[in-house]
């Protein structure tokens, strides 16, 4: 049995027990995450386009290409590939998706709807499931060249 590193934070009455193994454990690992950290920088980068490099007449071109273009093709292809991996993060990230796509207009416009939700979460959904099928293609081809 492997025993990891912890260590004991006390603050005020709460004693806390933390794990300090943080090492990346395979390319998959890192892959997942350049992943996922690169749609998050993209996603950041326009709302922050849209509340402050953009003026009032660009507003109805912003959510065109922003809500109805980027924000989907990229939970779309992002869920794909994160799909096809086998971090555990895939297993959340439409959700993480969906909470994105709620929180990026409320800078840029003041209000947010389900809608904007939805058009992360629905192409993430189908992404996932498509990156699942690819992975479990990949498995079986891989399982029938080792028997």
């Amino acid at each position: 049995m492997k025993v990891m590193k912890t260590g004991v934070f006390k603050e005020g009455g709460t004693t806390m027990i933390f794990d300090m193994d943080f090492k990346i454990k395979s390319r998959e690992d890192i892959h997942s995450m350049i992943i996922f950290g690169s749609y998050m920088v993209i996603m950041v980068a326009l709302t922050l386009f849209g509340a402050y490099g953009m003026s009032g007449s660009d507003a109805m071109g912003y959510s065109f290409l922003t809500y109805y273009m980027v924000l989907p093709a990229g939970s779309f292809i992002a869920a794909m590939f994160l799909g096809n991996r086998r971090h555990p993060i895939k297993w959340i990230a439409p959700f993480i998706f969906a909470v994105v796509g709620y929180v990026m207009p409320l800078p840029v416009f003041g209000y947010s709807l389900l809608f904007n939700a939805l058009m992360a979460f629905i192409p993430a959904v189908i992404g996932f499931l498509i990156g699942l099928g690819i992975q479990a293609i990949q498995l079986s081809k891989s399982r029938k060249k080792t028997e």
